[in-house]
Protein backbone atom coordinates (compact mmCIF):
# COMPACT_ATOMS: atom_id res chain seq x y z
CA UNK A 1 0.00 0.00 0.00
CA UNK A 2 1.04 3.33 -1.23
CA UNK A 3 1.80 5.79 1.64
CA UNK A 4 0.16 9.47 1.59
CA UNK A 5 2.14 12.27 1.55
CA UNK A 6 1.87 15.51 3.69
CA UNK A 7 1.88 18.90 1.69
CA UNK A 8 5.09 20.68 1.76
CA UNK A 9 4.61 23.60 2.92
CA UNK A 10 6.78 26.62 2.05
CA UNK A 11 7.62 28.57 5.60
CA UNK A 12 7.80 32.07 4.68
CA UNK A 13 10.80 34.10 5.86
CA UNK A 14 9.75 37.46 7.96
CA UNK A 15 10.82 40.45 5.51
CA UNK A 16 12.79 43.27 7.97
CA UNK A 17 10.85 45.98 6.36
CA UNK A 18 7.59 44.89 5.82
CA UNK A 19 4.98 47.16 3.83
CA UNK A 20 8.32 50.13 3.74
CA UNK A 21 9.40 49.31 0.70
CA UNK A 22 6.78 51.22 -1.33
CA UNK A 23 7.70 52.58 -4.63
CA UNK A 24 7.05 56.24 -2.83
CA UNK A 25 9.28 55.68 0.11
CA UNK A 26 12.12 54.38 -2.42
CA UNK A 27 11.54 57.51 -4.25
CA UNK A 28 11.28 59.85 -1.30
CA UNK A 29 14.14 58.13 0.12
CA UNK A 30 16.50 58.64 -2.95
CA UNK A 31 15.63 62.31 -3.55
CA UNK A 32 16.72 63.01 0.15
CA UNK A 33 19.74 61.39 -0.68
CA UNK A 34 20.27 63.72 -3.56
CA UNK A 35 19.45 66.98 -1.66
CA UNK A 36 22.10 65.26 0.70
CA UNK A 37 24.78 64.84 -1.67
CA UNK A 38 24.38 68.71 -3.25
CA UNK A 39 24.11 70.01 0.33
CA UNK A 40 27.56 68.63 1.51
CA UNK A 41 28.97 69.69 -2.18
CA UNK A 42 27.81 73.47 -1.64
CA UNK A 43 29.68 73.08 2.15
CA UNK A 44 32.58 71.67 0.42
CA UNK A 45 32.47 74.21 -2.47
CA UNK A 46 32.11 71.74 -5.32
CA UNK A 47 30.05 71.56 -7.82
CA UNK A 48 26.46 69.47 -8.60
CA UNK A 49 26.07 68.61 -11.84
CA UNK A 50 22.59 67.73 -13.18
CA UNK A 51 20.28 68.04 -16.33
CA UNK A 52 17.99 70.82 -16.99
CA UNK A 53 16.13 70.24 -19.99
CA UNK A 54 18.44 67.39 -21.34
CA UNK A 55 21.29 69.78 -21.24
CA UNK A 56 24.10 69.11 -18.60
CA UNK A 57 24.46 71.76 -16.30
CA UNK A 58 26.60 72.75 -13.12
CA UNK A 59 25.23 74.42 -9.85
CA UNK A 60 27.95 76.38 -8.68
CA UNK A 61 28.45 76.77 -4.35
CA UNK A 62 26.72 80.14 -4.45
CA UNK A 63 23.54 79.10 -6.45
CA UNK A 64 24.63 79.81 -10.67
CA UNK A 65 23.75 77.44 -12.99
CA UNK A 66 26.18 77.33 -15.89
CA UNK A 67 26.19 75.14 -18.96
CA UNK A 68 28.48 72.03 -19.39
CA UNK A 69 30.11 72.57 -22.57
CA UNK A 70 31.58 68.99 -23.65
CA UNK A 71 30.52 66.79 -20.95
CA UNK A 72 31.78 63.31 -20.76
CA UNK A 73 29.91 60.33 -21.51
CA UNK A 74 29.83 57.85 -18.87
CA UNK A 75 27.78 55.07 -20.57
CA UNK A 76 28.08 54.55 -23.70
Amino acid sequence: MARKQAAKTKIKEADPFGDLMTADFVEKSFKEAVEEVYEQNRRDGLDSYCTIDGKVVAVKPDGTVVPVVNPKKING
